[in-house]
């Protein structure tokens, strides 16, 4: 129940607060729940850029269309997925399993073939589009991250990728962005935060079969 109430409260934050900060030590909870987020094989095909500097944030606050959030939020989070899983990513998860888990890598081989077969059989538009889906469970885990720990966040799409693919160099790291999320805290000023939220009702939302 306390986590729905976290969840009722939090919305898609339009104005923050510039003043206040979000501290190194709840930054760091923030970051370890998007490492503990599940993936397909658990291979978190993707990456998360906190940009810290200002000039960037500028340039990216105007690839976004000048959302203000950008630049006016404690921090700035990119998710960047992959462009291609190549085999040595592969072999490096198998590697990170196999100390992790104190199994030998040679009794990981069936897993690292089964893995192999999959991505290998997609095409690069479906690998994309698989990878990019695996940073979309993170960003569901940050924003409940976020809502527990009462830091506002608004998650974004509203930019031009190409444009932030060129300032945070991604290209040449085999990665693309998928979307931005701003965290912090609402300024008095977000007259949104007073708004109900509009969800469907459950039993529009909930198939019983």
């Amino acid at each position: 129940m306390q986590t729905l109430n976290f969840l009722k409260k939090r919305y898609a934050t339009k104005v923050f607060d510039p003043q206040k900060k979000i501290s190194s030590t709840t930054l760091d909870l923030l970051k370890k729940a998007i490492q503990l987020t599940p993936s397909s094989f658990g291979l978190q095909p993707y990456k998360v850029i906190s940009v810290k500097d200002s000039n960037i944030k500028a340039q990216l606050k105007k690839a976004a269309l000048n959302q203000a959030q950008v630049t006016d939020a404690s921090d700035l989070f990119i998710f960047a997925a992959f462009d291609k899983i190549d085999p040595l990513y592969i072999t490096n998860h198998i590697k990170l399993m196999s100390e992790t888990r104190n199994q030998s890598y040679q009794s990981l081989n069936s897993y690292k073939e089964m893995i192999t077969t999959t991505l290998t059989s997609m095409s690069s538009s479906e690998m994309k589009n698989w990878a990019n889906n695996q940073s979309y469970i993170a960003l569901g885990q940050l924003l409940s991250a976020c809502a527990q720990l009462e830091i506002d966040a608004c998650p974004m799409e509203g930019f031009n990728k190409e444009e932030v693919n060129n300032i945070l160099h991604l290209t040449e790291k085999n990665l693309h962005s998928t979307f931005m999320v701003a965290i912090g805290y609402r300024s008095e000023k977000d007259n949104y935060q007073h708004l109900k939220k509009v969800r469907k009702p459950m039993d529009q939302l909930f198939i019983d079969c």
